[in-house]
Formats: structure tokens, sequence, C-alpha cells
């Protein structure tokens, strides 16, 4: 069959370019008409998250005002006395804010004086200056006439134990507590208080319960768009303020009690895909997907102190601002589709040709950079250049094939996919090195038969390669039995800290599985030391033109070589270094072990035991008796570094008596030569 040249057949592009040049035109249109429609949909976003984060401020200064007026007037620790007087003024102030539920006073005697709209408007008072304690409930009308009267001998209420009493804080300001749902009207309130003072001295607390009902109707009063909505939550998901108010408070079906709703209960999964979006990410403004169907939301922090952690969220579907772009799209398409309609038989015909083959060699060509060589083969076609490509790349693969099996295939594909030629030298970056060893190797190399040893060790640098290599980490070298990794190089890698960790806690756990084995099959288990550390250290190539070797090198390597030694001394599994603590320890279970000094390095250094990973699967997360661990193991630290040695003893006799934990057993020892050094 008679091969054409590439560029002859080039020329019969020409019907292609249509669609390109149509393409590139609607694309370019669509791309720059939905930014501006999206940027204008942000700015209305946030100018309603700022209105709305005015009104919810708004909705608390007048309640925090009367507070302070109500805080000023008291001017006597026996205020029960003036029941009358500050009854009528308690009454006339929740009068003037209809958003107000109720008003009280209370001081440390127990004593109660309220004024309340709901569930019927009534004063109250509890009055534990008298033998016995007497309750009375006036029932009134809005003119402050008596309707009736009830009276209780000895009431359950106390307002002392109450949580706005006794979680008021230090500060002379009004102290908002966490939203809750009301007992008698099932829906979302929250209580502010403040403290009375007389003289510089604490005498009571005044008390304001607000529902939140008018903040809903704020919120649906919103017009965000066709279809989006604005609402009030706090940072656990607890619904505040929601357009539709029968989602504020949800009948839990096996109690039968109410509670306040949550984003989870709501039927719209884009908001709660909206909000898990935030939780995960903490980005005030973003957009994401939920079935094909993209939105734009916002969720921000309020401005008030007190309400910290609530959020105002609007989320709305992007196709709400989009649409008309979309519209203008579909008949640019609709002229480009009947210009393609023209040429359709051509270029059906030449597309085969064509594309086919050049697809495949692309897709070649992506494998062949990516160090992927199984699945490159010849290509056959009726072009002349193609066929010269694809034996090229296929002599290419075979020639890699060869030299795979010297050079880390990992090491090149990562190098490769960089693009930049290699070199010696190096570069200094901050990485995670881990460094891994066998304890009592030298004993088992004597006890074991050649060919037995390797499969074992085999068996261990396999659990270790396949831990690194899932989380992105490089395996430098083997050192007789002993591991040495690193993270964050060639490519950058900005959670190197803790994607080390979980290589570490995964490979300790795999060893154990291992050991489960070997112990069956009545052999000796093998037991691995782990070193970690974050520093700054060299990174490159080293060696000559005719012999490289990526690697690292720095006072870093030496650390975490010298933190893998420290297990022995310890008797711990995985020793991390306070650096690495810093880039991950939110993210990991640990316990402090101790202060050490490291030969050559001036100053000592805080060592920790890693025993697991927060928020992991379960092959990764801690035991209950590992967590307990790391609790009591740091008071027991903490005491010892602040010189109550005999304190810090007590429980690191408990933790080696109960768990036989070796790393106890080594600071008994310690607090006993610091409490007696005759001993030592």
């Amino acid at each position: 069959m008679r091969k054409v040249s590439f560029r002859f057949s080039i020329v019969q592009c020409y019907l292609l370019l249509t669609i390109i040049t149509t393409l590139i035109i609607c694309g370019t249109f669509y791309v720059y008409s939905k930014d501006a429609v999206i940027t204008l949909a942000n700015k209305i976003i946030s100018e309603i998250s700022s209105k709305a984060n005015q009104r919810v401020s708004n909705f608390f200064a007048v309640p925090e005002m009367q507070e302070q007026v109500i805080s000023n007037l008291v001017t006597t620790p026996n205020f029960v006395s003036q029941e009358d007087r500050l009854l009528k003024l308690l009454w006339e102030l929740i009068q003037v804010q209809p958003n107000i539920e109720s008003m009280s006073l209370s001081d440390y005697r127990g004593n109660y004086l309220q004024a309340r709209l709901y569930p019927e408007p009534a004063t109250r008072v509890i009055n534990r200056n008298k033998i016995p304690v007497n309750e009375t409930i006036i029932y009134r009308d809005t003119k402050f006439s008596v309707l009736r009267i009830e009276q209780k001998l000895n009431p359950d209420f106390d307002p002392r134990t109450r949580p706005w009493f006794k979680n008021i804080g230090d500060g002379q300001q009004t102290y908002w507590s966490e939203p809750y749902l009301a007992n008698t009207t099932k829906r979302p309130v929250v209580s502010g208080s403040r403290h009375i003072l007389t003289n510089g001295e604490r005498i009571g607390v005044v008390n304001i319960n607000i529902p939140l009902t008018e903040l809903s109707q704020f919120m649906a009063q919103q017009q965000v768009s066709t279809n989006g909505i604005a609402f009030l939550v706090s940072i656990n998901g607890d619904l505040l303020a929601f357009p539709d108010e029968q989602f504020l408070s949800i009948k839990d079906s096996s109690s039968g009690n109410f509670r306040l709703g949550k984003i989870s209960d709501l039927p719209q999964n884009w908001i709660k895909s909206g909000w898990q979006n935030y939780i995960d990410n903490e980005k005030e403004n973003f957009s994401f997907k939920v079935a094909d169907t993209s939105y734009l939301a916002s969720f921000r922090k309020l401005s008030q102190p007190t309400l910290a952690s609530w959020r105002i969220g609007i989320v709305m579907p992007e196709k709400d601002v989009t649409n008309a772009v979309q519209q203008t799209l579909l008949m640019a398409f609709g002229v480009a589709g009947f210009i393609f309609l023209l040429s359709l038989f051509p270029l059906l015909w030449f597309a085969r040709r064509l594309s086919r083959p050049i697809a495949q060699l692309v897709d070649q060509t992506r494998e062949l950079k990516d160090f992927r060589l199984e699945n490159i083969t010849k290509i056959n076609s009726p072009i002349h250049e193609i066929n010269i490509l694809s034996e090229s790349i296929v002599a290419a693969a075979q020639g890699l094939r060869s030299f795979q099996k010297y050079i880390p295939a990992e090491l090149v594909r990562q190098l490769m996919s960089t693009g930049e030629p290699i070199e010696i030298g190096g570069e200094s970056r901050y990485l995670t090195m881990l460094f891994s060893d066998l304890k009592d190797f030298s004993t088992l190399s004597e006890n074991t038969p050649s060919r037995e040893l390797l499969l074992r060790v085999s068996s261990y640098f396999e659990i270790f390669i396949n831990a690194i290599k899932e989380e992105g980490g490089y395996v430098d070298k083997f050192i007789g039995d002993s591991v040495m990794a690193f993270w964050g190089a060639p490519l950058p890698e900005h959670n190197h800290a803790y994607h080390a960790c979980v290589a570490a806690v995964k490979a300790q756990r795999r060893m154990k599985l291992l050991n489960e084995n070997l112990i069956k099959d009545e052999k000796p288990p093998l037991t691995v030391r782990i070193g970690l550390h974050a520093d700054a250290v060299l990174v490159g190539n080293v060696g000559s033109p005719e012999k490289l070797s990526y690697t690292v090198m720095g006072d870093g390597v030496n650390i975490a070589s010298r933190l893998e030694g420290i297990n022995k001394d310890y008797d711990t599994g995985i020793c991390v270094s306070h650096s690495l603590f810093r880039e991950a320890g939110e993210r990991l279970w640990v316990r402090p072990i101790d202060i050490i000094s490291v030969k050559g390095r001036k100053g000592e250094l805080l060592i920790y035991e890693l025993m697991g990973i927060k928020d992991g699967d379960a092959e990764i997360a801690p035991t209950e008796i590992e967590k307990e661990l790391c609790i009591f193991t740091k008071k027991a630290f903490d005491l010892y570094m602040n010189g109550l040695y005999v304190e810090a003893l007590v429980i690191y006799e408990d933790l080696f008596l109960r768990f036989d934990d070796g790393l106890a057993a080594v600071m008994v020892t310690k607090c006993r030569s610091k409490i007696n050094p005759n001993l030592s």
C-alpha cells in the first residue's frame, strides 16, 4: 500500500479548520462571558453576606444595650426587694424589642426575676430569701394588668445551674450562648448573659432569651437568585436561620424528642455538598459540582467575636446566572452545526484516516513520558511520517526497558515529568526523611539460613516500599537491613510530613500481620524501628557524569537516622522529631518521649512516639489503648518537664503496670533518678 506524506494529508484538513475556528470563537465567548457573569454573581453574594452580617450584628446590638442598661440600674445586691420596679422595667424593655422572648435577673443566692412574652405574657419571681422558697407566676396582658396568678413552693428551677449563668466568663460584656431549641416553642433561641456589678462586685446576672425566627424571615427575603438560598449555620452544622423554618427543629424518630435541625437534614443535596466542601477546605468562596450541576457557594464568619462559630451561608446554582450565556452559545453552535453538516462526509473520511493513528501516537508518547513502557507497540498507518515516528517510539521504549533494570522507574518518571535535564547538583529543600531498621538483625543473620533470611528481609522491604510509594515517597537506598526514604522531592509536596507519618504507620501495621504469619510458622518475628525527621537538607544528583545518584544529604539526614536508633533506648516503635510534629502534629496521635541531645548538634531535641493517624482509615487509626497511652503520657511528661517528678512517676508507673509499656518503664527509672540521684 502506497504511503502518502503527512504534509500532503494536512492539506485536506481545511474542512476541519471550520470546526476548530468555530469552537475557538464560541469557547472564548463562553469562557469570558461566563467569567463575567460569575464575577457579578460573586459580587452579589458578597453584598448579601455583608448585609446579612450587619443585620445579625444589629439583631444582637439592641439586646446587648438593654442588658447594659439593666445591669447599671440594679444598685443593690438584694434586688428581689425591688421586684415591682424591676419587673415593670423588664416588661417595658421586652415590649420595645418584640424579638426578645424573655428577660431575667438572677443573683448568687438563686433569686430570680423574669418578664416573658412566650408561651404566654407573664412575670415570674423566685424568692429564696424566704423559707420555704416561693415561686410566683403572674400572667398579664400587654398593659401589665394581672390576668391570673400561680404559686409554687420549693420550685425545681435554679438559675445558678443554667449554662447562661455558669458559663458567662469574666469579662464585662454580653456572653451569647450556643443556640438551642426552646422547650416550649420548639424553635431555635440564644441566651445573652451579662454580669451585674455594684461597686465593682458581681451580684448577679441579667439574661435575655431571643428566638432566631426573625433572622429566618430576613434570610427568606434575600433575593440571591432564582433558586439560591441564604441561611445561618453553626460550625457544627446546626441550622440557625433558614427560609423554610420547618427544618429548624426536627423530631427524632427514635426518641420522639425535638432537636435543632442540621444541614444534613435538608433535602437539598447541593446545600449539604456545599457545606461539606467548606468544612473540608475552609475556603470562603468556591464553586463545586453535584450530579454534573455547578454551584456557587459562600460561607463567611460573623464579624461579632462572640458569634465566631456562626456562618452566613449562600448557595446558588451556577446556571441561574449563566443561562443567558448558554442560550447565546447554543445559537452559535447551531450555526456552526449547519456549516459542519455541509462538510460531514468528507470530514468523516479524513478524520478516520488522520486522527486515529495520531491519537494512538499521542497516547504512546504520554506512556513514554510517564515511563510506562508495557503498552507501547508498532502502529500501522498509511501516512509515511507516522510509521517512521511509531518505529522510533518503539525503539526508544525497547531501550528504556533495558535501562529500567538499573534505574528506579519511579525516579525516572518523576524527573521526566519535570522536563528538566539531569545534571550534577542539588538544592536546599525542606523534606521529611525516614530511616527504618530491624531489631537484632545481626543475631537473626547468624541463626537463619541465607535463603530464608533473604525471603524474610525481602518481605520486610516489600512492605516498606509499597507503603512509601502509596504515600508519594521516594525510596533512596537500602543500607543493609535499613530503608532510607524521603518525601518532598523531586516534585514538591506540601504535606510531605503527614504522608511520611501515614507511610510509617502503614508499614508498621503491615509488619504486625507479617509477624503473625511468622509466629504461626514458628519463626521469630521481625521488629522494626522507624525514625522520622523534617528539616532543610540538600537534595539532588550526586556523583560523576558517568554515575549519578539522586539522594539527600545534610544534618537533617543524620538526625533522622539517629531518631531511628533512639527507639532502642526508649523501647518505642516510631520516633519523630519536634520539627515534624510542627508540620503535621494536629493530624497525628503522638506522645512525648523525652528531650535528647544529638551528637554534633547544638541544643536539645524534643522527640515523640507516633501511635496513629487522626481521621484515618482503620489500618492507620490508633487503638483505644494507644489513645490512652498518648493522653496519659502527655500528662506525665508535662509533670516531668515541670520538675514534678513524684507526680510524673505515679502516672508512668501506672502506665507500666497496666499496659507493660516500655517507654513508661524507661521514664520510671529516670523519674526515680531525679527524685533520688543516689539511685542513678
